[in-house]
């Protein structure tokens, strides 16, 4: 399981770094992730991008209340 060493803001977007050293970006706007290794974008499998996904809402939801 991946877990999330950090998450900082960086002009609308977040940036996380995973335990496996990978880092991804989050659009506050949109919620698209873009996924980078060693500075560059690259695709994941399908299914590990959902779930991986799947796992940075929720953290999203721990870290950041939603704005009403």
């Amino acid at each position: 399981m991946v877990k999330l060493v950090s998450g900082k803001v960086f002009m609308n977007r977040r940036l996380l770094v995973l335990r496996n050293g990978v880092c991804c970006y989050i659009l506050l706007r949109t919620r698209h992730l873009v996924w980078t290794d060693r500075g560059r974008n690259y695709k994941h499998g399908r299914k590990e991008q959902e779930e991986q996904r799947r796992q940075i809402r929720s953290w999203q939801c721990v870290e950041q209340p939603s704005k009403e």
